[in-house]
């Protein structure tokens, strides 16, 4: 069930990432909503052992999307910052 509102979140993804500007914020809250899900998903591992083992392939393909979608979104964020296209 949850994989259905991340395949929907991943075509409103990439209709923002045409328009930076406008959309900034969602991009932001993109990667901040998936960490703090990641870290609540940490604690749940670690509290409920009896359901650590499904927790673990989530937690890490989770945190291998985050990093991707960090690593060209920070960086790209901050250069157009510089640039001036982006507030």
């Amino acid at each position: 069930m949850l994989e259905s509102i991340y395949v929907a979140w991943s075509v409103f993804l990439l209709i923002a990432a045409r328009k930076l500007q406008a959309n900034k914020t969602f991009l932001d809250f993109t990667i901040g909503g998936n960490l703090a899900h990641w870290l609540g998903m940490t604690m749940m591992t670690v509290t409920m052992h009896d359901q650590a083992y499904h927790h673990y392939e989530d937690m890490l393909l989770l945190l291998l999307s985050l990093a991707f979608l960090a690593a060209f979104w920070i960086p790209a964020r901050k250069h157009y910052q510089d640039e001036g296209i982006l507030i």
